[in-house]
């Protein structure tokens, strides 16, 4: 843990393993985090919502990580695409919920956006924002935001 960083602890999210990798993702610790994802992946009989989120952030840090990885657009393509699918499966029940369902929906076409801009499809990468924002209501969030302009720059 040469970073400097305080090592980052099971019990700080309860023992959960994707809770604490998404934690993580989010503090910019995406090796970190991948690393967890690889050693618990979804089993066949996860809930959805479950495999849906743990599909989502290990397409994210592909992305994150494309450059130590070329192969890892193609990753994140196939791992979007098969939560695409388990997330048109599932009722809103299985999601926990309709609010659930739609952040689900809206962070697939946000992690679907960034996929786009990797691969220098900027104009599809800000269609993918927009499904973003209208399942979102319209409201936007300072990382949307972002998203957004970085996706308009690239267009």
């Amino acid at each position: 843990m040469g970073s400097g960083r305080a090592p980052f602890s099971e019990r700080a999210c309860g023992g959960n393993k994707l809770e604490m990798a998404s934690v993580l993702i989010q503090r910019d610790r995406v090796v970190e985090a991948a690393a967890i994802l690889d050693r618990y992946p979804p089993g066949m009989l996860h809930m959805p919502l479950a495999s849906i989120i743990w599909l989502n952030n290990r397409a994210f840090a592909h992305l994150a990580l494309v450059d130590d990885d070329p192969a890892g657009l193609e990753a994140a393509g196939r791992l979007l695409a098969e939560a695409d699918k388990r997330l048109k499966k599932a009722s809103a029940r299985d999601l926990g919920g309709a609010a659930n369902s739609k952040k689900l929906q809206s962070a697939l076409a946000g992690t679907r956006a960034i996929e786009r801009v990797i691969d220098k499809d900027g104009r599809a990468a800000l269609q993918q924002l927009k499904i973003a924002q209208q399942i979102d209501d319209g409201t936007s969030t300072p990382y949307r935001t972002v998203e957004r302009e970085l996706c308009s720059a690239e267009a």
